[in-house]
């Protein structure tokens, strides 16, 4: 027999070793669904929502579900309403966390029997108008709840986005990774080392351990917020908000063996630096900075990937992922492999809903017509 409950922070708090190995047996792997990230920005983000954890256990106590989610108010056209988000979305965009692969977390034994009971959690309670899911694979745990929850009669569901994140299935050696993407990409990849190793001293280094990540994390940050000022823009360490998040998640991670740093060493400088997520056999990039000027064109961002990713393979890591690319953005150069994302909306059938739902369909027809006006037009202008 399945108990659910809704946890407290202070409960929160002290669920590290317990959520993580939940995790650890779960299907979904990611590290944004560690106890660190998730515990880190409800510490830091949780001002203005309502912690909104569901937990499943059996009889004796042994956690076999967790849903991570959060309750707010939202208002759209005017128009107020609760919504059920998961724990790191949902930030305004200048503090965003960018946390991707979210799902519920369920013991693979008792996916029926959780999924039910967290349908009928969240079906009795009558405070929530929708539930907002971003960034999920298209397997998700969460997509077959929502499915048993529109199910019930009670909601419908509405597509939000649908993204792709590049990954590397890894091979045995980096050699056979090279074989593996075009001759031409493999050629490129190799020169580019050749180049800066033949006209500078070149040092790679990983950092994992609590000290040397402290270090390394600076020249990250340094890097990062140079590269996005010189654009004239802010960069994501231009948030209080999120400069301290990532910090104390750092700190967490690092000391679980779940971070990496990565640098790029020219002669005595630092010139790129990577920080990595390391999680269930796998490697995620997650953000990087790299010099703005000096070695301009010597790609050292590139070379610094290609040692962090032979360094993957060497270790006997079976993936690296990247977090959303465009296609044909640098990232899907190194990999014609994606994981595909979906985000969606599940709302009640009510008034309040129903009216925001009107108006969210009229604006998405009214765009797209804009947009086929603004292409048929096009050719016109440009003779």
């Amino acid at each position: 027999m399945i108990t659910t409950k809704k946890i407290t922070s202070d409960e929160f708090a002290g669920m590290r070793e317990e959520w993580n190995g939940l995790l650890s047996r779960a299907d979904c792997r990611s590290p944004m669904l560690t106890w660190e990230w998730m515990f880190t920005w409800w510490e830091h983000y949780g001002a203005g929502r309502e912690l909104y954890v569901m937990t499943a256990r059996l009889p004796g106590g042994w956690l076999v579900g967790v849903a991570p989610f959060v309750l707010r108010e939202a208002v759209e056209f005017r128009m107020k309403f609760n919504r059920i988000e998961f724990i790191g979305t949902g930030e305004p965009e200048e503090d965003e966390t960018c946390s991707e692969f979210l799902d519920v977390i369920v013991d693979p034994s008792h996916i029926t029997e959780v999924s039910e009971a967290f349908v009928g959690e969240l079906a009795g309670d009558d405070r929530w108008g929708e539930l907002l899911v971003k960034d999920v694979r298209n397997n998700a745990v969460v997509r077959k709840l929502c499915d048993s929850l529109v199910g019930t009669g009670g909601c419908h569901v509405r597509p939000v986005s649908c993204d792709h994140c590049p990954r590397i299935e890894l091979p045995a050696t980096w050699e056979q990774y090279l074989d593996s993407i075009t001759p031409k990409r493999a050629e490129r990849i190799a020169y580019e080392r050749r180049r800066l190793e033949r006209e500078h001293k070149v040092e790679f280094k990983s950092s994992r351990d609590v000290a040397a990540i402290s270090d390394a994390y600076q020249h990250f940050v340094r890097l990062h917020q140079e590269r996005w000022v010189s654009a004239g823009k802010t960069g994501c360490f231009g948030s209080e908000a999120f400069s301290r998040f990532l910090l104390r998640v750092t700190e967490r991670l690092s000391e679980k063996g779940k971070l990496q740093v990565s640098c790029l060493m020219v002669g005595d400088e630092v010139v790129a630096a990577y920080y990595l997520f390391r999680h269930a056999d796998s490697v995620y990039y997650y953000n990087s900075g790299v010099v703005v000027d000096r070695y301009s064109k010597m790609s050292v961002g590139n070379v610094t990937l290609g040692f962090i990713i032979q360094e993957a393979i060497e270790n006997g890591c079976e993936e690296f992922h990247f977090f959303k690319g465009a296609v044909g953005s640098y990232k899907s150069h190194w990999t014609e492999q994606a994981v595909k994302l979906i985000s969606f909306v599940v709302a009640r059938k009510s008034i309040g809903q129903n009216v925001v739902a009107a108006i969210r369909k009229g604006r998405s027809v009214a765009g797209g017509i804009r947009d086929k006006a603004k292409r048929l037009l096009r050719p016109e202008q440009d003779q």
